[in-house]
């Protein structure tokens, strides 16, 4: 069995592996080695609305992101795993599939074909008080690395 598992680890790491090197373009959109390009396109906040109320004293923080394959295999995509969004007044906020299942926009979870590209949507609640966040991104979410986008209030929509 334990033979078993350990096969299994080593495919599992074979098939995910990511490469690496970004800049600090000022474009928003980053490269994660010469397989994933993820590209900033819009940002805003709303107090709800498509999205349900958000608590007292939180709001909404809506990313649009496009996600580009430019691998040779696919690339799965999942949300819930690969993005975290630092506040810097409330902390860490992970991904709020439930809010985005509210609405009619499209999230970014799904298997991207080589070449293929997606654009979605990503809510996070956050705390009001927030006016700069740094959206961090893990393309391999077993051995990373994390690669981030800084913007603040004077980027939104």
């Amino acid at each position: 069995m334990k033979r078993f598992m350990f096969v299994l680890a080593l495919i599992g790491l074979i098939l995910i592996g990511c490469e690496a090197d970004l800049d600090d373009d000022a474009d928003f959109s980053r490269p994660v080695g010469e397989r994933l390009v993820m590209t900033l396109n819009r940002a805003y906040t709303t107090e709800g609305g498509q999205f349900g109320e958000a608590p007292e004293g939180q709001t909404y923080l809506v990313l649009e992101l496009t996600i580009a394959n430019d691998d040779e295999r696919s690339r799965s995509i999942t949300s819930m795993l690969m993005f975290e969004l630092l506040g810097d007044v409330g902390g860490t906020y992970t991904y709020d599939g439930f809010a985005l299942s509210e609405t009619d926009l499209q999230g970014l979870d799904r298997t991207l074909s080589p070449g293929e590209s997606h654009t979605g949507y990503l809510p996070f609640i956050i705390d009001a008080a927030d006016s700069q966040w740094e959206l961090s991104f893990t393309p391999d979410i077993y051995t990373g690395p994390s690669f981030t986008v800084t913007f603040d209030e004077t980027d939104l929509d």
